[in-house]
């Protein structure tokens, strides 16, 4: 894992933490006091120092495939939720020995899990075949919240910190949109060029709710209301669009595995220096600006 330093316009990047397999996600606690980081033989380590050490806190959940990680911070406590191919857990640095509690009768494949901006407990997951859920008791039970949304496959959600009522959900169709916290959900697909699979949605800190999503087949779009999407492909690969992360003054992409920002004044994409092999990418929930590279 890496972490940037410098300036935004020239960052550089310095080893963070090493493991023995390839980090696969990354997860912060809101002040940044906890991360989690799950590797691709089916373990995970925890940290509450910085990296400077880590603990194996798989303990419930070993040997799971863990699709997504989501964390928040609850006074000086920190719960942290993984979403994996049985369902979800919960965590928190208040549990003794790292114990994962697993939500009983939930047992879908989970792709996302997002937390909601403001009201703490509150959660979405987007999973494998049933659409998205919703819970409401920090994810010990969970209601499905999929009207309107076909497939029912979703990989990506996200949520405006600023309009917490709008949700989008990233499926195999392309994007769909929720006005009303996941109630119900309608296709803006017409409103893309290249409908093809969505994979990676974020939504800016911003009062408009500013919208990025990027697609398999290379492609990235903006929409400033949920429903008039613009390309932002220029200088992209053709190459699937994996993750995108805000990390506080610019937009990084991950096309296949090579990292590029955006220059919000040409609107066009350059390739970061780094010759690392991305694979995961997270921005630093408390330190703007600081973004973590999970790479091969």
């Amino acid at each position: 894992v890496y972490r940037n330093t410098g300036s935004p316009e020239s960052p550089t990047w310095s080893l963070w933490a090493a493991f023995s397999s390839e980090p696969r996600l990354l997860a912060f606690s809101q002040a940044g006091a906890v991360a989690h980081v799950p590797l691709r033989h089916g373990t995970m380590f925890a940290s509450i120092d910085d990296g400077t050490t880590w603990i194996e806190a798989a303990n419930g959940i070993h040997n799971e495939f863990v699709g997504s990680l989501a964390a928040r911070s609850v006074g000086t406590e920190s719960v942290i939720w993984a979403g994996s191919d049985r369902g979800t857990a919960v965590t928190a640095t208040l549990f003794p020995d790292g114990a994962w509690a697993r939500a009983p009768a939930f047992d879908q494949g989970v792709f996302r899990l997002v937390p909601h901006p403001t009201d703490a407990g509150v959660l979405f997951a987007g999973t494998e075949r049933a659409g998205v859920w919703k819970s409401a008791d920090w994810g010990m039970t969970w209601t499905q919240r999929s009207a309107g949304l076909v497939p029912r496959a979703v990989y990506v959600l996200a949520q405006s910190a600023t309009h917490p009522s709008t949700v989008f959900a990233a499926t195999s169709s392309g994007p769909f949109l929720s006005r009303d916290g996941g109630s119900s959900w309608r296709s803006v697909a017409d409103q893309v060029l290249h409908p093809s699979y969505v994979l990676a949605l974020t939504v800016l800190p911003d009062s408009l709710g500013t919208v990025y999503l990027g697609t398999a087949d290379g492609h990235v779009f903006t929409s400033f209301d949920g429903g008039t999407y613009i390309e932002r492909s220029d200088g992209l690969p053709a190459a699937p669009i994996l993750d995108l992360e805000w990390d506080g003054y610019t937009l990084l992409a991950v096309a296949g595995s090579t990292l590029f920002r955006l220059d919000p004044v040409t609107g066009r994409w350059h390739q970061d220096p780094t010759a690392l092999a991305v694979r995961a990418m997270s921005a630093s929930p408390a330190v703007q600006g600081i973004m973590y590279l999970g790479t091969a």
